[in-house]
């Protein structure tokens, strides 16, 4: 079991008192608007009394800020993405084929959707770690950094792939009494459901996204992952302090790293990408 305790942001944010937040941050109200900023759902502040955390959580919910309380044992126990190789839409559900089999989704029934669009950095100055689509689809759930999608990082550089840097929905779904989540990948999974297929993938990405739009009405596609910037994760081990106090548990940092890795070893390879679904997740369905 994780001692952790996690105040997690829950963007966007409205009217703030950033005075009153900072020292909840120990930070300078400047400091604070920078964070409130960030429109992707990140962890804040961590700590292994429970008490303590929702007493910080209360005091920047009193200052304005949307921010949710969870245990690290709650985000750990966020399912892996299964990747779906290929989909159909039909008459009043969404076919979705898996490596395990098939999954069928009533436009009716309750889900939990997220639209992922990293941006994309300029590839052309980067060294991306590529691995063949084969390689990708022949290994099962939950076998690529727990989740469907890598780490994001190579053995010595922590640099994003290709796959990271892909667009996808997570569909989180009830079934059988528990949560399940499977994902729509725009390097992994086959378009030719669609009827009328685009010729680039990312265009069939965005056909995908319109036509969940338009048939789950009660399940709207959560969005606050577009343009999402995916970095290099810096090793656990570093001769140079990367973290400062305003970047604090913010992805990419060393902090983080070392946070996910004491809340459960599962996480310690899970993406930025995928550790923001997650995220974004706990905050559509905290009570």
């Amino acid at each position: 079991m994780s001692d952790h305790a996690l105040v997690v942001s829950n963007p966007p944010q409205g009217e703030v008192d950033f005075v009153k937040a900072a020292p909840s941050f120990g930070m300078t109200p400047a400091e604070v608007r920078m964070k409130a900023n960030y429109p992707v759902p990140e962890i804040w502040i961590a700590d292994s009394d429970e008490q303590k955390v929702n007493s910080v959580a209360g005091a920047l919910q009193e200052a304005g800020l949307r921010v949710i309380s969870v245990l690290g044992d709650r985000l750990a126990a966020v399912p892996a993405a299964e990747q779906a190789r290929s989909f159909e839409f039909g008459e009043a559900e969404l076919a979705l084929q898996l490596e395990s089999g098939g999954v069928t989704v009533g436009f009716e029934d309750p889900t939990v959707a997220l639209f992922c669009q990293p941006s994309r950095p300029d590839l052309a100055s980067r060294q991306v770690k590529r691995d063949s689509l084969g390689e990708r689809m022949s290994h099962g759930a939950g076998t690529m950094g727990g989740s469907g999608r890598r780490s994001g990082t190579d053995d010595q550089r922590g640099m994003p792939t290709a796959l990271d840097l892909a667009a996808f929905v997570d569909i989180y779904l009830q079934q059988n009494g528990s949560v399940r989540r499977v994902s729509v990948n725009q390097e992994t999974t086959d378009f030719s459901g669609l009827e009328s297929a685009a010729q680039r993938s990312a265009d069939n990405m965005l056909l995908f996204v319109t036509k969940f739009s338009e048939r789950f009405l009660n399940s709207p596609l959560d969005k606050r992952l577009v343009g999402m910037r995916v970095r290099q994760r810096p090793a656990l081990v570093s001769a140079i302090p990367q973290d400062n106090r305003r970047k604090g548990y913010s992805f990419a940092t060393q902090a983080l790293s070392r946070l996910l890795k004491s809340v459960s070893p599962a996480l310690t390879d899970v993406g930025d990408s995928d550790l923001a679904s997650r995220l974004a997740y706990l905050t559509l369905t905290y009570h």
